[in-house]
């Protein structure tokens, strides 16, 4: 029960019984006066009475028993209602004259005419004539009449109850209302504190005891924050330290080899681009200008990487040892890549950091890169060629082959095309498991059909984003999962069905109306939709992302984020964003169970978000070890392909 209902009905408690005990008492005194005055009245009737019937008795030669007059006096006195019995007596104590009613209680309630006696009220007076006695008169009063006198007061006295019982619940509640309102912001502080929402209230209440608990919990809050705010950043050093170049801010080598382990192990078609570059004789380069000037140099050639590939959002850019970098670039096109390398080169040239120290690239393709690639090898190869034939050149490692394999960039944008005029997509669906092995999810993956081949995201996703279609193509799989469940080919309408959404698709300021629109017509599913989007878009479209969370909050649809841990920024945004889940990144899932900094990253990070109250499920679980290490650290669950292959039906 809440302190504010305690009080009042403690309130409410000391009212009843001050106001029923003055009730009562004003009920006792009115009867008490009553009786007191029935008693006196009945005492006078019958004297005055007595008197009139001596008179009468006078003219009658002292016979009351046949006067006229002694007979009207006593029924005018009768006849007006106040009194149950008149009887005059003589002296023989035999009644003469006799007048009675029967009691009646008209207007009163039965149950308080049991709870409150009226005595009977008698009044007696002799008649004589002269001296001699002829009789006595007893009076007795009507106890009906003061019966509805005091049910009368007893209603005066229960309106003015109420009445004051009113006014004093509407002042209690206002005064409640105002003294306890300190105490509903220190609730909401502290459910918001639960969210890792570390708020403070800025105006403390007057009351001395309240303002000393909410001055506790202001620090309490700020304490917390600052806990919080180095728990992050521990995790980040960590991060940071485990996976970074300390000089470049890029993939360390084993960070980069895990990274690409990780594409590869998804045994999903992929192509790429590998792009490994040198600075030529970069030891002489140190040794002749100083070690910070050639760290200086690493630095402003990262920045300019990252800067130039940052429309590949899927990027691995390493450094992996002295002035040595690799990049891999999932999905990107070889004609592109050329275009972006030939312009690094050109900016290079014209770089005065470098002090005319000469930069070489080499560049491979594959149209499907598996476990026994030999992307490094052949870039490597192409890095040898580019260093024989001058200075800042590049060269790409059998590129009549790679340009037969790429796709001619009309040919694919008419199949996308094709795609979405006819909104020839189907589905396949991974499951997501939770620590007991029960499918919680599955997670729909996209395919589309390429005359005998069926192709999948993987493969004809980049082109989709490089011709700016993901937005299209996003409102096309939504609306082609709406009509698959609609029509019942969702065999499973018990799970989650987690559907990805591109960062250009967040960012996009008309999205917001049209997922409304799109959730509003398709309540059933929007129950069960979970829209999924990579962590690293979160730096970029914090507001937009929290914008289609408020939306699809309305509908029941919630949000959640994939890839999570490999891309720092989201790590501040972890504690505002309302998330379902988090899908760690499978980079840190890869031999977990060997790994001792990615099992205490993984621990950390999941005690952070069960905080707030989101869960955490594993990425790419392919044996069972990793399996069981996920399970020991704590994550709520997991998919992968050891637990459960993409097919055509949900789980």
């Amino acid at each position: 029960m809440t302190l504010r209902k305690q009080l009042f009905i403690s309130i409410t408690v000391i009212f009843l019984l001050l106001l029923g005990g003055s009730l009562l008492v004003n009920l006792e005194n009115a009867q008490k006066h009553l009786k007191d005055q029935l008693a006196v009245h009945a005492g006078e009737t019958a004297t005055s009475l007595a008197f009139s019937l001596s008179n009468a008795a006078r003219d009658n030669q002292g016979d009351l028993v046949h006067s006229a007059l002694a007979n009207s006096m006593v029924d005018v006195i009768y006849d007006s209602g106040y009194y149950q019995t008149i009887t005059l007596y003589n002296t023989k104590k035999e009644a003469i004259i006799v007048r009675d009613r029967p009691v009646k209680v008209e207007g009163v309630p039965q149950w308080f005419v049991n709870h409150f006696d009226v005595p009977v009220a008698r009044g007696t007076a002799v008649v004589v004539s002269g001296w001699k006695q002829l009789g006595y008169l007893e009076v007795v009063m009507n106890p009906g009449l003061a019966y509805r006198d005091l049910w009368s007061v007893f209603l005066e006295q229960s309106g003015l109850f109420l009445a004051i019982a009113l006014l004093a619940y509407v002042l209690a509640s206002a005064a409640l209302k105002i003294l306890l309102k300190p105490l509903h912001e220190v609730e909401k502080q502290a459910e918001a504190i639960c969210r890792q929402e570390f708020i403070e209230q800025p105006i403390l209440p007057r009351t001395r005891e309240l303002r000393h608990v909410v001055m506790a919990i202001n620090r309490m809050a700020r304490k917390l924050k600052d806990i919080f705010s180095e728990q992050l950043t521990l995790i980040e050093a960590l991060r940071v330290q485990s996976y970074t170049d300390s000089v470049t801010q890029l993939s360390n080598r084993n960070d980069f080899n895990a990274r690409l382990q990780s594409v590869i192990d998804h045994q999903e078609k992929h192509s790429g681009v590998m792009v490994l570059m040198q600075l030529r004789e970069f030891a002489e380069f140190n040794n002749k200008y100083g070690r910070g000037a050639g760290d200086e140099c690493l630095r402003i050639l990262a920045q300019k990487l990252q800067s130039l590939f940052s429309e590949c959002t899927e990027a691995i850019l390493g450094r992996r040892g002295g002035a040595d970098f690799a990049i891999y670039l999932p999905g990107f096109s070889l004609e592109r890549s050329k275009v972006l390398v030939i312009h690094y080169l050109k900016w290079a040239e014209n770089l005065d950091v470098l002090r005319g120290t000469i930069l070489h690239v080499g560049i491979s393709y594959t149209d499907n890169l598996t476990a026994d690639h030999q992307l490094f090898n052949e870039a490597d190869l192409a890095l040898s060629q580019a260093q024989s034939q001058g200075n800042n050149t590049w060269q790409i490692y059998h590129e009549a082959n790679g340009v037969d394999v790429a796709r001619q960039a009309r040919q694919w944008f008419a199949t996308l095309q094709r795609v979405l005029e006819q909104q020839s997509i189907t589905f396949h669906y991974q499951p997501v498991f939770d620590r007991q092995q029960q499918v919680i999810a599955s997670e729909v993956l996209c395919r589309i059909q390429d005359g005998e081949q069926l192709l999948n995201a993987g493969v004809f996703f980049p082109m989709v984003e490089r011709f700016n279609l993901s937005i299209e193509f996003d409102k096309c799989i939504l609306n082609k999962m709406a009509e698959s469940f609609s029509e019942g080919a969702v065999a499973n309408k018990s799970t989650l069905l987690s559907i990805n959404l591109s960062a250009q698709t967040i960012l996009s300021e008309d999205f917001p109306a049209w997922l409304e629109s799109f959730l509003r017509k398709n309540i059933q599913l929007a129950k069960q939709l979970v829209l999924e989007t990579a962590a690293h878009s979160v730096a970029a479209g914090e507001n937009q992302l929290r914008t289609l969370c408020d939306v699809a909050k309305q509908y029941g649809t919630s949000f959640a984020l994939d890839h999570f841990g490999v891309h720092s920024a989201t790590f501040s945004y972890l504690h505002s964003l309302p998330l379902r889940y988090l899908k760690i990144d499978r980079v840190f899932i890869k031999n977990i169970h060997q790994n001792f900094d990615n099992q205490f990253f993984v621990k950390s990070l999941v005690q952070i978000a069960h905080s707030r109250d989101v869960l955490v499920y594993a990425e790419g679980v392919e044996i069972e070890r990793e399996w069981i290490a996920v399970i020991e650290s704590g994550l709520d669950g997991g998919q992968g392909f050891y637990l459960g292959m993409p097919a055509p039906r949900t789980f």
